[in-house]
């Protein structure tokens, strides 16, 4: 895969390259962009990632059983 993002994104439009995300998934991701954008951040700590996905949880789905991280529940 090419470095340049002109050339990445060239490549991915050719080879129609697609994601499918949930609505869950997809809220997470735009918790961590914003929350990156707001502290200039390039990377997360564990800690708060897990704290990301519990708060996009409670707004998502608030009353749904948590999927387990690290092996243990998440609450």
């Amino acid at each position: 895969m090419p470095s340049d993002p002109s050339r990445l994104i060239a490549a991915l439009a050719r080879d129609r390259i697609n994601l499918d995300l949930k609505t869950l998934d997809l809220c997470f991701l735009a918790g961590l962009y914003l929350r990156a954008d707001r502290a200039s951040l390039a990377s997360f700590e564990e800690d708060v990632l897990i704290d990301m996905f519990e708060q996009v949880c409670d707004v998502v789905d608030p009353g749904a059983e948590r999927p387990r991280i690290g092996g243990s529940a998440v609450s």
